[in-house]
């Protein structure tokens, strides 16, 4: 839709584009200096995991061109995708093990033991950072360790796109790999932030069935990144201080999963160059009826800072 009559008040004339056989299809946004696609008559990109939807390890990138019509004759616009074969990624994310600790409202509903977190979609469920050309998504899924614990690893994905004068893409993978945590951790919810010279964080949700490791009670964490891949270690940087414990995970409906929070948020402020990430985590007391908050955190490369709001 068009922002120009948005902020005109000329109302909403939305173009659609309905695929019945596509799932979470995330839109790219543009790092700070980051050119615009000018292709095609100005391109948006946006990226597809196709596993849920068709049982492939395909990576789809769309490409809605004509863009440069979308105040004058909206219906011009045209959607076209390709579909990359990347890495190898499971279907569906698994229910994540907290620390077995029952909090008061479980207590209180005749809970015995701690919720799973649901694991989400397997799928870009944050949106896609395109920086020097480059688009980066990031999603989880299901696996086990080395214990046999079903946890949730993340699956990263570097792509280039380009399109043709006729509004039809192509893609390659340039890097990809797999986040894998130590024995007993999940990663959850993953989003990505990246810069237009090619640094990044990736944010994320982490847990373990342990409440004496770091990141152990649902807690927030970020690994650096590079346009080759994640350097150093994980920073748990938001750590939860007790397992969820709310109506949803307790209820007898939800077979004791809880409702985690199926979604991340990471950005660069171009001002200061400072990476933020948000995730969800066990930070402070509950609320009315959940223990759950957001916790934002702060990074500017060198050092780490964090700040919390619930």
């Amino acid at each position: 839709m068009s922002k120009a009559d948005l902020e005109a008040g000329l109302g909403i004339r939305p173009v659609q584009f309905i695929y019945r056989d596509d799932f979470v299809v995330q839109p790219s946004v543009p790092a700070p200096g980051e050119p615009f696609e000018t292709g095609a008559n100005g391109t948006e990109y946006l990226m597809e995991a196709r596993k849920l939807t068709d049982g492939t390890n395909n990576i789809r990138v769309w490409a809605i061109s004509n863009t440069n019509n979308i105040d004058t004759a909206p219906g011009t616009l045209m959607a076209n995708f390709v579909d990359v074969p990347a890495q190898l990624y499971g279907r569906f994310t698994v229910p994540s093990t907290q620390p077995n600790a029952v909090g008061p409202f479980c207590m209180s509903v005749g809970a015995t033991t701690a919720p799973l977190l649901n694991g989400g979609y397997a799928a870009f469920t944050a949106t896609i950072p395109k920086a020097g050309g480059k688009l980066y998504g990031a999603l989880p899924f299901g696996a086990r360790d080395g214990a046999g614990l079903a946890r949730d690893i993340i699956a990263w994905e570097a792509v280039k796109p380009s399109v043709a004068s006729n509004g039809v893409p192509s893609a390659s993978i340039l890097n990809q790999g797999l986040i894998v945590p130590r024995t007993g951790y999940s990663l959850l919810d993953p989003a990505f932030a990246f810069n237009i010279s090619g640094t990044g964080v990736l944010g994320f949700s982490i847990t373990n069935e342990s409440r004496f490791v770091p990141g152990g009670f649902p807690s927030t964490a970020v690994i650096k990144f590079t346009t080759t891949g994640p350097t150093g270690g994980l920073i748990v940087s938001g750590k939860g201080v007790s397992s969820a414990d709310e109506f949803v995970g307790c209820s007898l409906n939800e077979n004791g999963i809880d409702r985690w929070g199926d979604y991340g948020a990471a950005t660069v402020d171009a001002a200061t160059g400072f990476f933020y990430t948000a995730n969800e985590n066990i930070s402070g007391p509950r609320g009315f009826r959940t223990n759950w908050g957001t916790f934002i955190t702060r990074m500017n490369i060198v050092n780490t800072r964090t700040t919390s709001h619930n």
